[in-house]
């Protein structure tokens, strides 16, 4: 069958489906009577995203639904006379220090295609030729598709909706949205129309290719025409916990990288064997390109709404990528604000099983890539740990009907490497090569199949390192014959929501984020991984009750106008004065960027090497040296601590005390394992797995076994979170506060991939 393009009327603006061979020639709107010719056209747009929740009643927003990426997409125009084709863009190097221990981030590289030369000749043979060839074709299609040919000229029906309300010509073939979060913005190659084929910036990859021995096949299956798939999914992906170690959200493909982010996955979701529709893809993220809150209300919302719309005759995925922990004879999902010690704010994976259950759809699938663990990274944060007994009963017994496909096994943790999830790289990979045989729109999805393939590809990718993880698959669908009704109207779009609230039961907004302005001032204590973020952001945290902070409430409404209020008069506001330089020092001492990760030289560590590290030595010894300089101004302050009238900076004082104390020790730290360097401490590296190592976390802090001081720092941070969480329940301070009070500050070095 041949692959379709959409495209507008310039004259009527109806939507046609076009063959795509008959892009370039002049046509007539079936509609208008309009002459017209189909031409290639890609215009980039923003996605559809959700607007900001906030603590306040809030209107629905739609969930950001994965754009479709046709083969070719067609702008109807008037014929006009032919264009020059537009220069390409040069290729861009990637530039290096030389440096073996340098951190080269990458610069975007650019794809320059290479022209096609129009071949020369003419002649009444060749085009005697031509022209029998054409007829023979034309009559070959008119009489094996001439009645599907016509009706793609039939008004599209409007239920099934369009991804991108803008229009058809709005997409953006090159943009993929698995960049999010990262920290080098990659820039998209040119694209040959009608392949979808791109160009990732990054093209260095973490693992020896898998498949084909010169990488991975990026050519794009195209999307599958005619009357849409029964299908749809909701991919859930939970990134920047609050109260739990942070996961990665994954990465974009590229020649030798399928991916591992749920954005590529709901592309490849719309592709061949899945061929999903554009509008009945979601994902939820916070930590995609255009990031959306995963608390807890939202996320079970959003499988709520998906479950109750679904139609009988719909094959559906719901995908949780995060945290999972058991407490209690009960196995929970772990939202973003969720803290793994208190079943209330976790989501029961008994209430995910229930509301399957009771979905109409024919075919229900669940799976769970939980457990998450970074080997590279260690834990910052508390982690889920191995997939406990509770939860591994749970997967093996789903309720009928529903199929559930987990990410690893009892006792075993589901790994990620530097650029994601393991489980959902294999996935990309899998679903990219495509399986054999032709997917119809009354087949059941190709589970088995898939499922075999993805745990071939982990085996492959987990074996270098002696590392365990067994994907499993358990459920039936139903054993009854798959519905199918192509006109049947397609599920409504899926949209965020969260209950509102009472009025006056939470606190408003601007007192919120007048809180949050002065807190983030402090920066945090460890630097944020790529696509993670250490401050505290207004729409991932729960409400706080309005009788809470009421208390702390002040006169001005800026940063700017308190800084002129105590600029003016500082005598009179000591201790805000001292909480200020030390929020100056403390972004002055984060310009001091500490090398989290090496590139091995190639052999032994030189002497010339050693002698370079002692002198990056130096630069944390005058960052300590200042440091303990702002913490004596503020201890010189504490005096002022119970003068203050205000109780909302007696928290900001307690607060700055706390991080100020927790910077000297992991830049105390830091300085401890960059001596592991010249010490030669190192970790032995795998010559075909690992080029390098990277500081990971640990719970010890090695250096306060030989300074004493570091001991005693460490002592004081304990009290000071302590003291926060006693004394400002409820506020933004405490929710800092039990974060900062499980994060490690203990650093040691390991063997990396990156």
């Amino acid at each position: 069958m041949a692959s379709v393009v959409q495209s507008r009327c310039p004259k009527c603006q109806s939507v046609l489906r076009i063959p795509s061979e008959w892009i370039g020639k002049s046509m007539r709107c079936k509609l208008c009577r309009e002459i017209i010719q189909a031409r290639v056209a890609s215009v980039p747009t923003a996605p559809l995203t959700s607007a900001p929740l906030t603590s306040a009643p809030l209107t629905s927003a739609p969930l950001t639904s994965a754009a479709p990426s046709q083969p070719a997409l067609a702008a109807a125009v008037k014929p006009a006379a032919a264009t020059a084709p537009r220069a390409a863009a040069p290729v861009r190097t990637r530039p290096t220090s030389g440096d073996p221990f340098a951190f080269d981030d990458d610069a975007p590289l650019e794809s320059t295609p290479i022209p096609r030369r129009r071949k020369q000749g003419s002649g009444f043979k060749v085009g005697a030729f031509l022209a029998v060839c054409v007829l023979a074709i034309g009559g070959g299609v008119y009489f094996f598709a001439g009645e599907h040919i016509a009706s793609l000229f039939q008004k599209k029906d409007k239920s099934q909706g369009i991804a991108n309300r803008k229009g058809d010509s709005d997409h953006d073939e090159n943009y993929d949205p698995s960049d999010a979060g990262q920290k080098d913005v990659k820039k998209k190659a040119s694209a040959t129309p009608g392949t979808g084929k791109t160009k990732d910036a990054d093209k260095k990859s973490d693992y020896s290719p898998v498949g084909t021995k010169k990488g991975i096949n990026l050519k794009k299956v195209p999307i599958a025409s005619g009357r849409p798939f029964p299908r749809r999914a909701l991919l859930i992906n939970v990134n920047n916990y609050l109260f739990a170690n942070p996961l990665n959200y994954g990465s974009a493909r590229d020649e030798r990288y399928p991916g591992s982010s749920t954005a590529v996955l709901a592309d490849q979701m719309q592709r061949r064997p899945m061929n999903m529709p554009a509008t009945q893809v979601f994902e939820l993220s916070d930590g995609a390109r255009s990031p959306q809150p995963t608390l807890k209300p939202v996320i079970e919302n959003a499988i709520s709404d998906f479950l109750a719309t679904c139609r009988e005759q719909d094959r559906i995925v719901l995908l949780f990528a995060g945290h999972a922990v058991d407490i209690d004879k009960e196995a929970y999902l772990v939202p973003i604000e969720g803290d793994m010690k208190d079943a209330k704010t976790l989501i029961p994976l008994k209430w995910v099983y229930d509301k399957l259950s009771k979905c109409l759809a024919w075919q229900k699938v669940l799976i769970l890539d939980v457990c998450r663990y970074s080997p590279a990274r260690g834990l910052e944060l508390p982690g889920s740990g191995e997939m406990g007994e509770i939860l591994d009963t749970m997967i093996k017994t789903p309720p009928k009907n529903v199929q559930v496909w987990a990410s690893c096994a009892k006792d075993q943790k589901a790994y990620e490497f530097e650029r994601g999830s393991i489980f959902l790289q294999s996935l990309c990979h899998a679903m990219q090569e495509g399986l054999t045989g032709i997917q119809e729109q009354s087949n059941p999805l190709p589970l088995d199949s898939l499922a075999a393939r993805v745990q071939e590809k982990m085996k492959m990718l987990l074996a270098s390192d002696k590392l365990e993880q067994t994907p499993r698959l358990t459920g039936k669908p139903p054993s009854s014959t798959p519905p199918y009704d192509p006109a049947e109207p397609m599920p409504v779009h899926l949209e965020v929501r969260r209950l509102a609230p009472a009025p006056g039961q939470f606190a408003g907004d601007a007192l919120v984020k007048n809180i949050l302005d002065e807190i983030n001032r402090i920066p945090p204590v460890r630097a944020a991984r790529p696509g993670t973020d250490n401050s505290l952001q207004f729409n991932y945290l729960p409400p706080f009750p309005a009788k809470a902070l009421e208390l702390f409430k002040e006169k001005y409404t800026s940063f700017s106008e308190l800084k002129q209020m105590v600029e003016a008069n500082p005598k009179e506001y000591p201790l805000r004065v001292a909480v200020l330089k030390v929020a100056q020092a403390l972004s002055e001492n984060a310009k001091f960027v500490m090398e989290e990760a090496l590139t091995s030289p190639g052999g032994p560590v030189t002497p010339q090497i050693k002698k370079g590290f002692l002198a990056k030595q130096k630069e944390p010894g005058v960052a300590i040296f200042k440091l303990e300089e702002a913490l004596g101004e503020l201890l010189t302050a504490e005096d002022e601590r119970d003068k203050e009238t205000s109780k909302r900076w007696q928290a900001n004082y307690d607060y700055a005390k706390a991080r100020l104390l927790s910077r000297l020790v992991y830049t105390f730290e830091y300085n401890f394992i960059l001596g592991d360097v010249r010490a030669d401490r190192l970790p032995d590296l795998k010559a075909d797995i690992h080029n390098g190592w990277r500081v990971g976390a640990i719970p010890d802090v090695q250096s306060a076994k030989k300074e004493a001081k570091v001991k005693g720092w460490l002592k004081d941070i304990k009290k000071s979170w302590n003291r926060i969480l006693k004394e400002y329940p409820d506020t933004p301070w405490a929710v800092m506060a039990k974060r900062e009070s499980m994060t490690a500050l203990g650093l040691e070095w390991r063997a990396s991939r990156d």
